[in-house]
């Protein structure tokens, strides 16, 4: 692939903004599930197009994997930092990260965070 335009031309359904859309989300978000409503269409266009999302995160040393039982795609650093967490630590950051997940998907917000017992107006 040598642009995103010349694959919008060949795809015929997507312009070439879509897949810069497509590619921006999952290099911000890291995972794109099928089952949510905000990724749906984003899912589908990157694993349509598989092999070159692959290709364009290769230049970054990112991995793109799809996982077709979950329906999820995740793009994974290959030469990330790691930094050593306890096990009470990252499970309270995993707790937190799925609590904000279901206020967000539920509309309880205030601004850009989650708030327990509010609806966004």
């Amino acid at each position: 692939m040598k642009s995103w335009e010349q694959l919008a031309e060949r795809s015929g359904m997507y312009s070439a903004a879509d897949f810069q859309q497509a590619a921006y989300s999952l290099m911000v978000q890291q995972v794109l599930y099928a089952s949510e409503q905000r990724h749906r269409t984003t899912y589908h266009l990157i694993k349509e197009h598989l092999t070159h999302f692959r290709e364009a995160f290769d230049l970054f040393g990112v991995d793109v994997f799809d996982e077709p039982a979950d329906q999820y795609i995740a793009a994974v650093p290959r030469n990330q930092r790691q930094s050593l967490l306890s096990t009470d630590v990252t499970l309270m950051i995993l707790t937190l990260a799925q609590v904000y997940r279901q206020q967000m998907t539920r509309g309880e917000i205030d601004g850009d965070r989650a708030v327990p017992g509010r609806t966004a107006m």
